[in-house]
């Protein structure tokens, strides 16, 4: 069927709703295969189309499958996969230690007034309830309320 065909592109239509259903059955399975025992109708169905088409294909014309990929083709798959790439570094790596880094100064500068509270050294500092950080006068029971 040419391309330019319009049944090629209810096909289309129809393969992105369902297909839309199904790549979210099949994150339910994988993500909690407890809760999911079976994975969904629509996930099977989807399967089950592209099975057929790609044995269409091999049947009806397996030259096709030893054509070169198109270079256009080819640069956005390797632009998908490099961004990708990139935001997986950036929201599982680079920002998770940015966050960590972040949380572990901020308990460092909270972590001295506690511990000089429950050490009980007599720092007049832990004594008078004066904040060590910015050294402000005011009683830390005064800035709490």
């Amino acid at each position: 069927m040419p391309p330019e065909h319009y049944l090629v592109l209810l096909r289309l239509v129809f393969f992105v709703n369902v297909g839309g259903v199904a790549m979210r059955e099949i994150y339910d399975f994988m993500d909690d295969p407890k809760f999911h025992k079976k994975l969904g109708q629509q996930a099977w169905l989807v399967s089950a189309i592209t099975v057929t088409e790609f044995l269409i294909v091999v049947k009806y014309d397996p030259h096709t499958l030893m054509l070169p990929i198109p270079f256009s083709v080819m640069q956005c798959w390797f632009l998908g996969i490099l961004l990708i790439l990139i935001w997986t570094l950036w929201r599982f790596f680079i920002r998770d230690i940015t966050l960590r880094y972040k949380e572990t100064r901020r308990r460092k500068q909270e972590a001295p007034v506690d511990w000089d509270r429950q050490l009980g050294n007599g720092s007049t500092a832990a004594a008078s309830g004066r904040s060590k950080l910015n050294g402000s006068s005011e009683t830390l029971r005064q800035r709490k309320s």
